[in-house]
């Protein structure tokens, strides 16, 4: 049975292969976001007539919105979140470069997840896979502090929202991964109101491809 999902970064980088991977199954209907990338939304969207992109700009409040109005006018069974910050981290000092990160990365993430929790409330169901960009036990005494609490973040927020929505049969979890070539697993989601933690290593097979299969996996798996 086909999935409705959505993928924010979709049409660049590992959300670019999660569309085409996810579009592949014509029963899928994939709605992506997207920012700098309209050349590459549009190859997608005239290569798979199932997908649709929206044009979010996370630094616009306005632009946040009104994507936010359209995905509620959308049924959903998925979320992923693959969008990454585009800051660059060489013309800012570190308090400006993480209150950047935070209003273009993390909040954006929050608000999104937050108005889905809604929707996937109202349906009794609905998954969240969260993607982050190194394993959250990868990280040495060399790792800027910020990093490593932008990633603690969003893996405590996942966390949480597990928790709160367990009754609603909803699942919140995180991929992670370090910049080795190996990928690290950890996946959180209720199951007999337990938390469950998995962590599974995989052999260095390819980083895209390993994770991109993982997630995709884990999204024709829910049901």
């Amino acid at each position: 049975m086909g999935k409705k999902i959505l993928i924010t970064g979709g049409a660049s980088g590992k959300g670019l292969e999660l569309v085409k991977e996810l579009a592949a199954q014509q029963s899928n209907q994939v709605y992506f976001t997207y920012c700098h990338s309209a050349g590459s939304a549009l190859q997608l969207m005239t290569a798979f007539k199932n997908t649709q992109g929206y044009r979010c700009d996370y630094t616009d409040d306005d632009s946040l919105s009104t994507f936010i109005s359209r995905i509620h006018a959308v049924e959903l069974d998925v979320v992923i979140h693959a969008a990454k910050a585009a800051v660059d981290a060489n013309t800012l000092s570190p308090a400006l470069l993480h209150e950047k990160k935070f209003q273009t990365y993390l909040r954006p993430v929050i608000v999104i997840t937050t108005e889905l929790l809604k929707k996937f409330r109202q349906q009794q169901s609905g998954k969240i896979i969260t993607l982050l960009p190194s394993a959250v036990d990868s990280f040495t005494p060399a790792t800027p502090l910020n990093y490593f609490a932008e990633n603690m973040y969003l893996l405590g927020l996942s966390r949480s929202w597990a928790i709160e929505n367990a009754a609603y049969n909803i699942q919140s979890e995180v991929l992670s991964y370090p910049a080795t070539g190996s990928v690290h697993r950890e996946a959180f989601r209720f199951n007999l109101n337990k938390l469950i933690t998995e962590k599974s290593n995989f052999d260095e097979i390819g980083l895209n491809g390993s994770l991109v299969n993982e997630v995709v996996r884990r999204v024709e798996a829910w049901n």
